[in-house]
């Protein structure tokens, strides 16, 4: 692949990307005063965008950013299998990882590589485990 190459996916990847989380953060925002069947419509989608921009960064070779959508991906599959719903704090520390994720593309955007994520994947972890995979809601 030539530089010239890289450098289109490289901006239609962030292109993508945030356009992804755009539509992340309107459902996450939007899911407290939706109805039942619009929050297990929401979810899917969410999964779907949070899906699509680890394919994204998977080809793109940015392993964090992979790595932390992988989880987050997680996240909206147990809660739509569990029939979960999300509360106002799980939704504000999702709303916080998109913000880190946003950070992070911006970083991308303008250095051509990740931030450092080690610290918010292990958090994340964390959540998932205490918050969704070992919950009975």
């Amino acid at each position: 692949m030539t530089v010239f190459e890289l450098d289109s996916y490289h901006t239609l990847f962030v292109k993508n990307a945030r356009d992804c989380l755009n539509n992340l953060k309107t459902n996450l925002i939007t899911y407290n005063s939706s109805t039942s069947q619009e929050k297990i419509t929401k979810v899917t989608e969410m999964f779907r965008l949070a899906h699509m921009i680890k394919g994204q960064s998977a080809f793109m070779n940015y392993q964090n950013t992979t790595r932390y959508c992988l989880l987050l991906e997680r996240v909206f599959k147990t809660v739509k299998e569990k029939n979960f719903v999300f509360n106002s704090n799980q939704i504000d520390q999702l709303i916080q990882v998109l913000d880190t994720l946003s950070k992070n593309l911006d970083t991308i955007d303008h250095q051509k590589k990740e931030i450092d994520l080690t610290e918010k994947i292990n958090s994340l972890e964390q959540i998932y485990k205490n918050q969704y995979e070992n919950s009975h809601h």
